[in-house]
């Protein structure tokens, strides 16, 4: 999709959805309606979050993994076989 001269990804658009959702919540919106928005919003930025991960991917040369817990808490994991892998991967990060 075109919007003036700049290239929008169709679900990218439903990116409006992350400040109607803090909205309706400072609001004291009816949950139903948080909900909502707030599914809505999280469709692109899950997106979002898997390309973040092949771009780190493909710039360290090495597979990149996100875990995540319930808790909140997560972690990338880069992984290689050999210190001489690591050693490629810690040159692309200096």
């Amino acid at each position: 999709m075109r919007v003036g001269g700049f290239e929008i990804e169709p679900l990218l658009v439903l990116l409006v959805f992350v400040p109607i959702a803090i909205a309706l919540e400072f609001m004291h919106a009816d949950p139903v309606w948080i909900f909502v928005a707030s599914s809505a919003a999280i469709i692109p930025l899950a997106g979002l979050m898997g390309k973040a991960t092949e771009h780190l991917a493909e710039k360290l040369g090495a597979p990149v993994e996100i875990q995540h817990a319930s808790s909140g808490k997560g972690k990338v994991v880069v992984s290689y076989h050999s210190l001489d892998e690591l050693d490629g991967i810690l040159a692309h990060i200096r």
